[in-house]
């Protein structure tokens, strides 16, 4: 099920320039082991040519990550790889210490980097756990969630939670098209707990929100906790 991204997370867009600094990174690598300046646009074009796989796997890399589609953290790590081996291919033809030590910091970045990757696909707001074509209940609690936006104020259920974001399946036949910040109230038991958010990710009539924080006694962190305690968990529908 691939969720259509509305908004860009801080993580999503400094990975998308990793992906262009790696490539960057190796070509400068590859001018300091010819002993020339990386300023030449011949030189550029002639690194082009030769590295047309990391080239290729930049390009699908960005592309996937940026549309955030199914398999992209083993495009990005296909990438990665590929880099780091052209970087430490091209130390071996000058033996730099200074290289070999931006090489083993770049090494290093690039894993943070995947961790991050990993880290960001597991979000609520990237997996709604439901089938939009589904005729029945798209989640087996229906902890209800009313959803503000502008003047308009929507009655929907949480499908996926966790401690920073949700998405939210709104019960609406008419179309309904969400952006932006919207404020959010659930109810549980015989309380109400407020917050506010960001709409991040849509898939059919659902949304994926990440959560602000809030000073409110009443928030989104207390219900989180409370559903936690009582064994709540979100569940495949």
């Amino acid at each position: 099920m691939a969720v259509s991204v509305k908004k860009r997370s801080i993580t999503t867009k400094n990975i998308l320039g990793f992906i262009i600094f790696s490539f960057l990174y190796t070509y400068v690598i590859y001018s300091i082991s010819l002993g020339e300046t990386a300023v030449d646009l011949n030189k550029l074009i002639g690194f082009i040519n030769v590295n047309q796989l990391q080239l290729t796997l930049g390009i699908l890399s960005f592309i996937w990550v940026y549309f955030f589609w199914k398999y992209m953290d083993f495009v990005f790590v296909a990438y990665c790889i590929v880099s780091n081996i052209n970087v430490f291919t091209y130390f071996s033809n000058s033996f730099d210490k200074l290289v070999l030590v931006f090489n083993f910091f770049f090494l290093i970045v690039s894993y943070m980097f995947y961790l991050l990757l990993k880290s960001e696909k597991g979000e609520s707001v990237y997996d709604p756990r439901f089938k939009k074509y589904f005729l029945g209940n798209k989640s087996e609690y229906k902890i209800p969630c009313h959803v503000s936006h502008g003047e308009k104020k929507y009655q929907g259920y949480l499908t996926n939670w966790d401690s920073d974001s949700i998405f939210v399946y709104i019960d609406s036949k008419e179309r309904v098209s969400l952006s932006g910040r919207v404020d959010l109230e659930f109810e549980f038991g015989r309380n109400k707990f407020n917050n506010n958010g960001i709409v991040r990710t849509m898939y059919g009539n659902g949304y994926g929100i990440t959560l602000k924080k809030s000073d409110d006694d009443f928030n989104w962190k207390k219900l989180y906790n409370v559903l936690s305690d009582r064994g709540y968990k979100p569940r495949y529908s």
